[in-house]
């Protein structure tokens, strides 16, 4: 039973999933052992085994498309569970400031509504240490 037997894979989920010796993975990604973390994208995959990511590196240009078996998928987390995340010091510290900020105004605001940061936002909460947002980003 894989991950995704449990739950359906949303636009914005952060996945990891398997890639040990999968060509298609640029060497600028951040490996986690055998496993990348990639986002699931808005255009779907074209096979229905599988899903559409999109891995990233530090910089802009380092953004590639990706299918992947759903098979391979071994983890799920969803932008609502970085919501209030602590995080580390290799973070961007005003995305880290505006997150807390966020956590703690949306508890008392949002009447219990569900809210995660999501793009590239979100992978710096998850603590890949990519510092993907710049002072230009929208």
């Amino acid at each position: 039973m894989g991950v995704t037997d449990e739950r359906i894979l949303r636009v914005h989920d952060l996945v990891r999933f398997r890639a040990d010796d999968d060509a298609r993975v640029p060497p600028w990604v951040t490996r986690d052992g055998d496993t990348v973390w990639g986002v699931v994208r808005r255009p779907p995959a074209t096979a229905p085994d599988a899903t559409a990511l999109g891995l990233r590196g530090a910089n802009r240009s380092e953004r590639v498309p990706l299918q992947v078996k759903l098979r391979d998928v071994v983890e799920v987390v969803p932008p609502e569970d970085l919501a209030g995340r602590t995080l580390g010091s290799s973070v961007n510290p005003v995305l880290a400031e505006a997150l807390s900020i966020l956590a703690t105004a949306s508890s008392e605001t949002l009447g219990g509504l569900a809210w995660g940061p999501t793009g590239s936002a979100g992978f710096e909460p998850r603590g890949f240490g990519l510092c993907v947002r710049r002072a230009t980003s929208t």
